[in-house]
């Protein structure tokens, strides 16, 4: 089974190759599939209450067996290089982080995924979502937030109609200024979703117009944890996003719903498809 891990891109010395000793550690966060899966190194123990030398011998003693283990992978794939994939394009935004590089590029857009092309990835990662007129977007959150009137105001993606998910932040046209876009975070604060580099959001279709034909695309089909689906539900979502699925295109299907998975699985040929968990 293949691992989703995560690292940066500087934090690791080669993308096509396992390195053995002190550099295996780097290395071993890359897994066998996702090389920007969160934009900050996983560690794989949490220092709570330890004495510093027992957490040191510790961690020791599991880099040693990481880099055995990663040196046996190694030798059992030779020849096979990672499938690097780019989390949500260049990365995802951590609007709360002091990290300045978590919020440099609008994520899931098409700038964020071009600029993720610049470097040695295979796939760029996006969240596909089906608006209220059966168009398949790329967005994360279930909820989109801006301000109207002075009172924040927050509206599900699949309520809307292409038309009025377009018209949140950062326009197209010239000139044209759209609502302001907001983001709600885990503990209820609303921030400004401000980033260095911005760019409007944008369809599933363009995501195959304009990203580099280089990148494959791996595809996470969302669904709301809070909502029950039925297979009438999930079948017109499936047939709106294959409708518009690029036989050129290299695609890896997920998605955290059971059910969803083995029907993009039977429905598109030359597709893989899995199902996401959480553990």
């Amino acid at each position: 089974m293949a691992l989703l891990k995560a690292a940066r891109v500087a934090d690791v010395p080669s993308l096509d190759v396992v390195v053995p000793d002190h550099l295996a550690a780097a290395a071993r966060v890359l897994g066998t599939c996702r090389l920007i899966r969160r934009p900050r190194v996983v560690s794989t123990f949490r220092l709570v209450d330890r004495p510093a030398i027992t957490c040191v011998a510790r961690a020791r003693a599991t880099a040693d067996a990481e880099s055995a283990a990663a040196m046996k992978r190694q030798q059992r794939g030779a020849g096979r290089r990672f499938a690097v994939i780019g989390h949500r394009g260049k990365g995802m935004n951590a609007l709360a982080s002091p990290d300045r590089r978590l919020q440099e590029v609008k994520e899931n857009s098409i700038r964020s995924f071009n600029e993720a092309a610049r470097f040695a990835v295979d796939y760029v990662e996006f969240d596909v979502q089906v608006t209220k007129d059966v168009c398949p977007v790329i967005f994360h959150d279930n909820f989109i937030v801006t301000e109207e009137h002075g009172k924040i105001s927050e509206k599900r993606v699949t309520d809307l109609q292409l038309e009025d998910f377009l018209q949140y932040g950062p326009q197209n046209k010239q000139g044209k200024n759209g609502k302001p876009l907001l983001r709600k975070m885990k503990d209820g604060r609303v921030l400004n979703w401000n980033v260095q580099s911005d760019d409007p959001l944008c369809t599933l279709q363009e995501a195959f117009e304009k990203v580099n034909p280089r990148l494959g695309f791996n595809v996470e089909l969302k669904f709301d944890d809070n909502l029950v689906y039925q297979d009438e539900e999930l079948t017109h979502i499936l047939q709106a996003i294959l409708k518009r699925w690029s036989s050129s295109v290299p695609r890896i299907g997920l998605s955290f719903s059971l059910a969803s998975s083995p029907m993009l699985r039977s429905s598109c040929e030359n597709c893989r498809a899995h199902t996401l968990c959480t553990s």
